[in-house]
């Protein structure tokens, strides 16, 4: 085939020429005058042809690779991808029955159902060997898969296996970051750092912590916000107020009842009153809960804040500031991500962090 493209070779150019060529090759392939599945000319036949160097062809090429435009391979010319819109398999595994993972999956269906894709749910009912197995193991039609991951040395094996078979995966909510594979996760950062200087400016006293320290990497960045802003306010020792739950389980009748029994003995040192940071709303039930039986008020003796935000806040008495993260948009945007890198538009992992909210009630505003 002919490439006829116009380049300006000036000293005045505008615009350098390996960036002139993948403009014009890109015009070309979206008008629809070089088709899909042909074969660009061979990088040495645009040399001579446009009395260029190699290294410029081959820049441009790489562009037009990373547009998901090209096709390269060792030898070969390269070849036009077919873009026309395709139909994926998606499965989409959810860690537990809650509104986080609920939300993500409705997300997910969501995107699913308005580009006519395929998805397909699966539950791994909270237990690492179930995730581990499904990801072992998927149906044999799946393209990519979305998935809230854990840092085990079963599941990021996994992970790599799949990567090896050519499945893209899309992490949702936690990721493990010494993979190249995609994420969309929630500010955790930004959201609990925002929380504790709440907490900081309304009463004007250490933050303890109360939640997970190191289980993925959404509590790892929610625990470094906390440090981070007990160090700006000045308390260096601040593993003192830190109340590791080492033995968190993903059941919510289990997380409230460790919270509780945790909250209790801090409750038992007498201090005049206290400030919480819980890692989500189920450790925060559980600190009401203690507050009750060591005849203390949330809102006057004790100030809290969770993180979810789900609708039990606003019912709790006195409600329960939360941080909410947008637990739809992550699925909607693990959709969106994954379906982009099936029809190759996406050539290199992307990670995306979508923005939380702080609302703010009775829970950690002084009633007095």
């Amino acid at each position: 085939m002919e490439l006829s493209i116009k380049l300006d070779k000036s000293n005045a150019k505008k615009r350098p020429l390996y960036e002139q060529i993948r403009d014009e090759i890109t015009r070309s392939i979206e008008s629809e005058q070089i088709k899909a599945g042909e074969q660009l000319p061979s990088t040495s036949a645009l040399v001579k042809k446009w009395g260029i160097d190699y290294a410029t062809v081959k820049s441009a090429f790489k562009l037009l690779e990373d547009d998901g435009l090209i096709r390269q391979a060792p030898r070969r010319r390269a070849v036009v991808v077919d873009r026309s819109p395709r139909t994926h398999n998606i499965m989409c595994i959810r860690w537990v029955l809650n509104a986080l993972s609920v939300g993500i999956s409705d997300g997910v269906a969501q995107v699913c159902e308005q580009q006519e894709q395929e998805c397909m749910c699966f539950e791994a009912q909270g237990d690492m060997d179930n995730l581990v197995g499904l990801l072992e193991n998927p149906p044999q039609e799946i393209d990519g898969i979305i998935v809230q991951p854990f840092e085990t040395e079963g599941i990021r094996k996994a992970m790599l296996n799949l990567i090896a078979r050519g499945i893209l995966i899309v992490q949702v909510d936690c990721r493990l970051t010494d993979l190249p594979i995609s994420s969309v996760v929630s500010d955790h950062f930004l959201g609990t750092y925002r929380a504790v200087n709440h907490l900081f400016e309304q009463h004007d006293c250490p933050v303890y912590y109360l939640g997970l320290v190191d289980h993925a990497s959404s509590t790892r960045d929610a625990f470094r916000a906390w440090k981070e802003a007990m160090l700006e306010h000045g308390f260096s020792e601040w593993g003192r107020y830190c109340l590791d739950m080492v033995d968190f389980a993903a059941n919510r009748g289990e997380a409230m009842e460790l919270s509780c029994k945790m909250a209790c003995e801090l409750f038992s040192r007498g201090e005049q009153t206290y400030s919480i940071m819980a890692c989500d709303d189920h450790v925060a039930q559980g600190v009401y809960a203690a507050a009750e039986k060591s005849g203390l008020t949330i809102g006057r003796d004790v100030f809290l804040v969770g993180f979810d935000d789900l609708p039990v806040c606003a019912k709790l008495s006195p409600s329960l500031t939360s941080v909410r993260q947008p637990r739809e948009k992550l699925g909607v945007e693990a959709a969106r991500l994954l379906l982009q890198q099936l029809d190759a538009k996406l050539r290199q992992p992307v990670h995306r962090v979508l923005p939380t909210e702080l609302n703010i009630r009775e829970s950690s505003v002084c009633s007095r």
